[in-house]
């Protein structure tokens, strides 16, 4: 098993295949689980698959390859031939592929002559099918890419690849994902720009970092148990499950972490800021509530008094917001020495 975590694959050029990263076992009767988390993957290129890419060979017999990447960001790579991200099988040789891309954004990379995102191929080599893989793409963001025809994501000689819980938009086209003898399933809660395969086509209103906005319908429209139990956050690290139902796409909406409402409140005072554990709050307005939070979304502190100790709170950076008598909300962020 590898687990690679917490990195950054930058700039890296390979001719052929996986330019930034190449699972490559290549021995008979093997089991390689691969696991990639909290990484991103940028201003790669190749002339064929510019991230990452397994291996299969007509040489090798029963190799089975277990592919995960989870709350990554690959951005502006570029490829000539095929997409970023490759998953291979070959069911004649017994070379199994199974894979999952949770919570990860694909975002402004481009490819000449490929999809801009991802490409699943199963070999029909030696008599080969589709069951030699199987691979989920869950509360993923793919927008604003550029691939041949639009096309993002490719599929060939297997159904048993689908989209759950995420968002395909903005790519420059209504069919941004291309099948040769595949199924590609898109139907239950997601966001597919054109509907080409069943999902929803309703711009989801992301902002200029790919983030949802307060009125978009990918909020609470996700189905929980499409995601692992051990996922409980973001791909920014904040809560996964903000109310009952996960949102869509690589980002939970919470309005108390919203970078809008942080630019657009002024209307309390709360000083001092940064502060030692004192804080002062002064509102033209009748206060009907106070809450603190934690950068990840937990109540720290819910009050009405207008004088606030945090003396036993670490240093860092939490958010304060203020409810009046008629229900207005406004928030701002404050630093703890």
């Amino acid at each position: 098993m590898v687990h690679l975590t917490s990195g950054t694959a930058s700039a890296q050029y390979l001719h052929n295949r996986g330019g930034a990263l190449f699972l490559h076992s290549y021995l008979q009767n093997t089991e390689v689980d691969l696991n990639v988390s909290n990484c991103v993957f940028e201003k790669n290129s190749a002339t064929d698959t510019s991230v990452f890419s397994n291996w299969y060979s007509t040489g090798v017999n029963s190799m089975y390859q277990n592919i995960y990447f989870t709350s990554c960001i690959f951005k502006n790579n570029y490829a000539t031939q095929n997409a970023h991200v490759l998953f291979l099988s070959s069911g004649g040789y017994a070379q199994m592929t199974t894979g999952k891309i949770i919570n990860c954004l694909l975002h402004n990379n481009t490819t000449i002559n490929g999809p801009a995102g991802l490409y699943f191929f199963a070999s029909t080599a030696n008599g080969g099918n589709g069951s030699s893989m199987s691979c989920q793409i869950l509360n993923t963001t793919i927008s604003n890419n550029s691939g041949i025809n639009g096309s993002v994501i490719r599929v060939d000689n297997t159904n048993n690849v689908h989209a759950r819980n995420s968002i395909i938009w903005g790519n420059g086209s209504n069919t941004p994902i291309t099948k040769n003898n595949a199924i590609f399933s898109c139907i239950y809660s997601n966001i597919e720009q054109g509907a080409q395969n069943g999902g929803s086509n309703t711009d989801p209103l992301l902002d200029s970092n790919y983030k949802l906005t307060s009125l978009s319908v990918a909020i609470n429209t996700g189905i929980n148990s499409n995601l692992p139990a051990e996922i409980t956050t973001d791909l920014a690290g904040n809560n996964r499950f903000v109310d009952t139902d996960v949102d869509l796409g690589a980002y939970e909406y919470d309005a108390a972490l919203s970078n809008s409402d942080f630019n657009s409140t002024k209307a309390f005072t709360i000083y001092p800021n940064p502060t030692n554990g004192d804080l002062y709050i002064q509102s033209d307005d009748e206060i009907a509530k106070v809450i603190l939070y934690s950068l990840d979304g937990r109540v720290l502190l819910e009050t009405q008094n207008t004088y606030l100790q945090i003396h036993d709170l670490p240093s860092g950076l939490y958010i304060v917001s203020l409810e009046n008598n008629v229900g207005k909300k406004s928030i701002q962020k404050i630093v703890k020495k």
